[in-house]
C-alpha cells in the first residue's frame, strides 16, 4: 500500500482521472522505443480522459499533458 493514498481530502495525496464513460477508450497499439538501451514496449493511448490531477494539480487537460509535473514513479 501507498502511505496518505485513497481518500479525498485537504492535506492528502489525490491522483484523479476524469472521463467521460460513453466515450472513454483505448486507442490503436503502437510499438514503441523508449525504454533504457533502445528497448520497445507497445502502447495505447486512452481516448475521452479529460483531465488527470496528480497530486492537486492538473496534468492533462482537455485530452492534452500540462507542463505540471506534479508525480514520480513508484
Amino acid at each position: 500500500a501507498i502511505k496518505d493514498r485513497g481518500v479525498i481530502a485537504k492535506g492528502k495525496f489525490a491522483d484523479l482521472i476524469l472521463f467521460d464513460p460513453t466515450t472513454i477508450t483505448r486507442g490503436e497499439e503502437e510499438l514503441i522505443s523508449d525504454l533504457p538501451g533502445g528497448g520497445t514496449r507497445y502502447m495505447r493511448h486512452p481516448k475521452g480522459i479529460d483531465k488527470v490531477i496528480v497530486n492537486g494539480q492538473i496534468t492533462v487537460d482537455g485530452g492534452s499533458y500540462t507542463k505540471a509535473r506534479a508525480g514520480r514513479i513508484v
